[in-house]
């Protein structure tokens, strides 16, 4: 196995001759290919279930019907779908842990996380085309007809959808080196889309499971059988913590490998919104207990992934936070506030202005056992005035999402104007986030270096700054080494005297490693290169590392992403991230859509209606701890038996 690895390292080892504007002809010709061949795969598979001349798709979907007694285009895509998420997740884990190792691929398929990449978003395509193609008749009263006897669950139009930009991400991504350079960091533009496009096409699947089961209940209904048994509690949390895993390793991976590019502020925001969207709505959909069982359930994946792309991949270790506090916060608020018919979105403002200082104090704690680049106190403060009110604005979309999983006929979600909080809450987390993103570099400011041979190609450095004050209270001060092929270093730097800081561990500053001192203060994010090698594909001069030299801070982006192009038209690179931008909102106003569509259909036919109006009459909606979760977690679709006495929402 060590053999192998090795053998597959190799690949990736010498980024100084890679190509740094795209790839070449014959590997986007083959990639190509293996997308259009898989495309008519499906198409063909398609073709021949819709006409009856292939029998395979219900051969394959009939044991799953027969486990979970839901129909067989909600239960096949998402079985599907699970082996694209085990492709796809640790490939991408694996993926930024070797740039930030090993620097820029030869190319896509030079990179051995990229067939698992690849080959999982393939898969994901054809999860979210079977919960199109499958169902022959009617669905349910969400679902959207589009030929007399072919009616489309509006969760598989959602999957489809987030699937297809997914993959589409990966000759856009292509593109964009080709127009911006090969910015080798996690949070490119078209990384992003394909990045919360497999996420979205997990929380589309939660939706078709709703789906199918409302359909089940409606079928239970009519043959006088009883409804399909509510979710256990476990199982909601289980699916609540792949949510709340993805958001952490889709958002959240450069902070956890400790080269972050952009300011520290970010992280503590973006643990609240991890946080807040997932533990809310879980304890509202799944009742008591569910939002810790959830930490715990989401714990063992990060455990999992650190463990992959650690130990047995041999590259970085990926850190990550605990939601520990976040979720006993969460299920403190329950306790007192999801009661008495109250208004779910007073539990969850209030669980969203906890994490967002109470769970903001416990993760700084934390940042100073195990993240790399602890918080420093000083961020405290202005990390709460940040994460409070985006944790809010999620909180709303927490009480949105958990209402549509829900039962059917809450009013807060029929009106015509049901999507405006929803909608409102998205613009105020970007909103939060974009004030996060202006940087700059201070002007005239200089450091001198001095470094110390510390043996194996490594050197302690020194670093004077000019003027002196420059560094004083960073919000991170770290010497970085990195794309040596054997991980990276980060090293904080501590304090000598008045503008004078030296590292903790020596830098690497040999071969094809990169070095520098990082330094970002509020708005300031700025670098000094400390030894670059020549890169003839830029191209870019050999930077070396003196014993004794003085070299400019500069803005951080020039060092980091050396490989940008820096002489893109401004409006080139506006219009393509207002693009990007225009596609990720499309994602997500499709997956609103479709809840909201799953939540004001009547999931029973007129006849079995009023049973199941009965059943969740005295249910206070999502807002009480019962209400239905994901798939018709406790409480499930609010069906009855016809003529079976009333029960509580969540009624085991």
């Amino acid at each position: 196995m060590v053999g192998t690895m090795d053998a597959l390292m190799l690949l990736t080892a010498a980024a100084e001759t890679a190509p740094a504007g795209g790839a070449t002809a014959g590997q986007i010709a083959i990639g190509g290919g293996i997308a259009v061949g898989w495309t008519v795969l499906l198409l063909l598979l398609g073709h021949g279930h819709r006409t009856g001349r292939s029998t395979l798709l219900n051969r394959m979907a009939a044991p799953l019907e027969r486990a979970t007694g839901l129909p067989g285009w909600a239960t096949l895509p998402v079985a599907v779908a699970v082996v694209g998420f085990l492709l796809a997740g640790p490939g991408f884990a694996w993926d930024v842990a070797l740039h930030m190792s090993k620097g820029r691929d030869e190319g896509p398929f030079a990179n051995p996380s990229h067939f698992m990449i690849f080959g999982g978003l393939l898969v994901l395509l054809a999860s979210g085309w079977l919960a199109v193609v499958l169902p022959k008749g009617d669905v349910g009263p969400s679902g959207v007809r589009i030929a007399p006897s072919w009616s489309v669950p509006a969760g598989g139009i959602a999957m489809l959808l987030c699937a297809s930009a997914a993959l589409l991400a990966f000759p856009l991504d292509d593109f964009w080196h080709r127009a911006f350079g090969q910015d080798v960091t996690l949070w490119g533009p078209t990384h992003l889309v394909l990045i919360t496009g497999g996420l979205l096409v997990y929380v589309s699947s939660l939706v078709l499971v709703r789906e199918g089961r409302a359909s089940a209940a409606r079928l239970a209904a009519l043959r006088g059988d009883r409804a399909p048994r509510p979710v256990p509690t476990w199982l909601g949390a289980l699916a609540a913590s792949i949510v709340l895993a993805g958001l952490t390793l889709a958002y959240q991976q450069e902070f956890g490998y400790g080269a972050p590019q952009f300011r520290t502020l970010f992280h503590p925001v973006l643990i609240a919104m991890a946080a807040t969207l997932a533990l809310v709505t879980v304890r509202l959909a799944c009742g008591p207990g569910a939002a810790l069982l959830t930490v715990v359930f989401a714990g063992v994946v990060d455990f999992a992934l650190t463990g992959l792309v650690g130990p047995v991949l041999g590259d970085l270790t990926l850190h990550f936070p605990t939601y520990v506090a976040e979720g006993a916060l969460v299920e403190l608020a329950a306790l007192a506030l999801l009661r008495d018919g109250r208004s779910p979105y007073l539990f969850a403002t209030a669980s969203a202005v906890l994490i967002g200082t109470l769970g903001v104090l416990a993760e700084f704690g934390w940042s100073h056992v195990w993240m790399p680049l602890s918080w420093p106190a000083h961020i405290v403060a202005p990390a709460m005035v940040r994460a409070v009110p985006l944790a809010i604005a999620c909180g709303v979309l927490a009480v949105f999402v958990a209402r549509c999983l829900g039962r059917s006929g809450d009013p807060a979600i029929l009106g015509r104007w049901a999507w405006a909080p929803p909608a409102a809450a998205v613009a105020v987390t970007l909103a939060v986030l974009g004030s996060l993103l202006p940087s700059h570099a201070p002007d005239g400011a200089r450091v001198a270096l001095t470094l110390t041979d510390a043996g194996n190609g490594t050197a302690n450095v020194v670093a004077r700054f000019t003027p002196r004050d420059v560094a004083e209270d960073a919000d991170r001060l770290q010497g970085l080494s990195w794309q040596s092929g054997e991980g990276i270093v980060t090293a904080p730097l501590e304090r000598v005297s008045e503008g004078v800081y030296r590292t903790t561990e020596p830098l690497e500053v040999s071969g094809s490693a990169k070095a520098m001192i990082r330094l970002q203060r509020g708005t300031t994010t700025a670098s000094v290169a400390v030894r670059f090698p020549a890169d003839a594909a830029i191209p870019a001069p050999a930077v070396p590392a003196l014993a004794q030299v003085e070299r400019p801070l500069v803005h951080d982006p020039l060092l980091l992403q050396r490989e940008r192009k820096p002489d893109t038209p401004r409006w080139l690179w506006s219009t393509a991230a207002t693009a990007v931008l225009a596609l990720v909102l499309t994602l997500l106003g499709t997956i609103g859509w479709a809840l909201l569509r799953i939540a004001r259909g009547p999931l029973a036919p007129a006849g079995a209606r009023g049973a199941a109006a009965g059943a969740g009459a005295g249910a206070g909606g999502a807002g009480g701890p019962g209400a239905g979760g994901p798939g018709g977690a406790p409480g499930g679709t609010g069906e009855r038996h016809p003529g079976a006495p009333p029960r509580p929402v969540g009624a085991r």
